[in-house]
C-alpha cells in the first residue's frame, strides 16, 4: 500500500523562461558581468523586469493556476514533475530576453521555487526537452537540478530524459517528445491514441503491466485520451495526455506549426487516490492568436479588433 491515500501530480511543462514569450518569476535576481576600468571584471546583481507578455502569462495563468493545484492538494502530498523546456536557450536568439546561459539557469531555478516551499511538496522531477531549448545534453535542466539540491537539500530532485514514474499506487511514463496532436481535425487525436495502444502492447507482448498514465509535452497544446487493452482476464487502461504550455509562440513555433491560430496556456494536475487515478484536472485557458481586421465598407477606415482573446496584456 502507497504511504498516502490521496496525492496530486502537477505537469507543468513548456515554460521558455528567458524568452520574451514565456514564464518568467518576477522574484528572480540576475547577475550580469562587465568589466570596468578601475577595477575590471565586476559582477552585480539586478532583479528581472518583465515585459508584457511575460507579466500576463506569470499573473493570469500560472499564478492562478498554482494557486488551483494548492488548492486541490489541500494539504495532501503534491509532486511537480516539469517535463521539458523549461527555459528558452540560446539557439533562437531574437526571442530571448537574456541570452546569457548562466542566467536561463537563474531563471530555472525561480521558476521552480514556488514549488519547492510548498511545505507538502514530497518529490520534484525535471524532463529534460528539447537539445536547442536546453543548452544541449540537458544543461539547463542540469544545472537547475544541482543548485536547487543545494538551496533544498530535504527535497529529493531528479533530471533525466525519460521517467517510469511510479507514485502512490500508479505507474506514470513522462518524457518530453511523443506524437503530434493531430493536421486535421478529423485526425485530432489519432496519433496520441495510437502511441497509447502501442505503449500499452508492447509492455504486455513483455508481460509488463501497462504504465496508468503517459504524458508528453512540445507541441504547446491540450489532448487527453483513454485507451483500454481488453484481455481474457483483465481490462487494461491507460490516461494519454498531451500537455499545455506556458509560453506563446515566437517566430520558430509558428513555422513549426504551420500558423496554429491558438495555442493553451496552462497546466495538468492527476489526482490520484487510493492507488489509482481518481481524475485528471486541466487548468488552463485559450488563446486565439490571430488579429481580426474588419473593413466596414470601401470608403470605411480600417477597424481593428481583439479576436476572442487578446494577445496578453498587463
Amino acid at each position: 500500500m502507497p504511504k498516502y491515500q490521496r496525492y496530486i501530480h502537477a505537469l507543468p511543462t513548456d515554460t521558455h523562461t528567458q524568452s520574451k514569450m514565456g514564464l518568467v518569476n518576477p522574484n528572480t535576481i540576475l547577475t550580469h558581468y562587465t568589466w570596468l576600468p578601475e577595477i575590471g571584471m565586476s559582477s552585480y546583481q539586478i532583479p528581472v523586469s518583465l515585459n508584457v507578455v511575460q507579466n500576463w502569462i506569470w499573473n493570469q495563468a500560472f499564478v492562478p493556476d498554482f494557486e488551483n493545484v494548492v488548492a486541490l492538494a489541500d494539504g495532501d502530498p503534491i509532486t511537480v514533475a516539469h517535463v521539458g523546456d523549461i527555459a528558452q536557450g540560446t539557439k533562437y536568439v531574437t526571442e530571448t530576453s537574456d541570452p546569457d546561459l548562466a542566467n536561463a539557469v537563474q531563471q530555472g531555478v525561480w521558476l521552480m521555487k514556488p514549488w519547492m516551499d510548498l511545505p507538502n511538496l514530497k518529490h520534484a522531477l525535471m524532463v529534460i526537452g528539447t537539445g536547442s531549448h536546453e543548452g544541449g545534453i540537458g544543461y539547463i535542466s542540469r544545472l537547475v537540478r544541482e543548485q536547487l539540491t543545494l538551496e533544498y537539500p530535504h527535497t529529493p530532485i531528479d533530471v533525466h530524459y525519460h521517467y517510469l514514474l511510479r507514485i502512490a499506487g500508479i505507474a506514470a511514463d513522462l518524457s518530453h517528445h511523443g506524437p503530434v496532436p493531430g493536421k486535421r481535425v478529423w485526425l485530432d487525436g489519432n496519433e496520441l491514441r495510437w502511441d497509447i495502444k502501442n505503449i500499452m502492447l508492447d509492455n504486455l507482448k513483455d508481460g509488463v503491466t501497462p504504465p496508468d498514465l503517459v504524458a508528453r509535452g512540445h507541441y504547446h497544446t491540450y489532448r487527453w485520451i483513454t485507451e483500454h487493452v481488453i484481455a481474457a482476464k483483465q481490462t487494461y487502461t491507460t490516461e494519454g495526455l498531451l500537455l499545455p504550455s506556458y509560453s506563446i509562440p515566437d517566430d520558430h513555433a509558428r513555422k513549426a506549426t504551420r500558423s496554429k491560430p491558438s495555442v493553451n496556456i496552462g497546466m495538468v494536475a492527476v489526482e490520484i487516490i487510493g492507488g489509482k487515478i481518481h481524475g485528471i484536472h486541466d487548468f488552463r485557458r485559450v488563446l486565439d492568436l490571430r488579429r481580426e481586421v474588419v473593413i466596414e465598407s470601401d470608403t470605411s477606415p480600417v477597424v481593428e479588433s481583439a479576436a476572442q482573446i487578446e494577445p496578453p496584456s498587463a
